[in-house]
């Protein structure tokens, strides 16, 4: 399991933990954790990033682009857009594969995290390190069940997004670009948060 997702979480109070590394070989595996925790996590080792489908990425820029789309929808609902990415972070990585997870994150967001009259907060967050970029989605919605978050370990099986919650594409391209994923649903915040880690090459 990434130890440092497993880390982060300490800070955040989350009642409800699953944790999905895609960058080593194993099989699925639910496991309890300590104070109330699960994890369930699921290995596939992928070394077959391609240098040539990298480009030149102003993360705050390519985030923009798919909240502005957001904002239109939702212009009649008290749902606050918030893009928290400094625009600093640049590097070289695939444009097209961090735009589709952010676009799956923020469908799912709508369509299961808030409903037609709720008021809540959409935030993305990242920092960068050397070669590792980590991401942070956060919602004020609804939240998962355990038995919810369980059943997004199945979709961690899946090629496609045409599941349940829509993350088999998530799941997909996070595996492709060498990363891990978690899921913490927060019962204090009342939302979902997603923290991922994807290998990219700084600028």
């Amino acid at each position: 399991m990434n130890q440092s997702i497993i880390e982060s979480s300490k800070n955040i109070n989350p009642n409800i933990l699953l944790s999905v590394n895609l960058d080593e070989q194993s099989a699925s595996q639910i496991e309890p954790l300590a104070d109330g925790l699960f994890a369930a996590t699921y290995l596939n080792k992928s070394n077959n990033q391609q240098t040539d489908d990298l480009e030149n990425i102003n993360l705050h820029e390519l985030a923009e682009v798919i909240l502005s789309r957001v904002k239109r929808r939702v212009k009649d609902r008290p749902i606050n857009i918030i893009n928290g990415i400094d625009d600093s972070i640049q590097f070289k990585g695939e444009a097209k594969r961090i735009n589709a997870i952010f676009n799956a994150l923020t469908e799912n967001s709508l369509q299961h995290g808030f409903k037609r009259n709720d008021s809540g907060i959409i935030k993305i967050e990242a920092t960068l390190s050397q070669n590792k970029l980590s991401i942070t989605f956060f919602d004020t919605g609804r939240g998962l069940k355990k038995e919810q978050l369980l059943k997004i370990v199945e979709e961690s099986n899946r090629s496609k997004g045409d599941s349940q919650f829509g993350l088999g594409s998530v799941f997909s391209n996070i595996k492709q670009m060498n990363g891990a994923i978690c899921f913490k649903n927060n019962k204090a915040e009342q939302g979902l948060r997603v923290d991922f880690d994807i290998k990219v090459i700084p600028n």
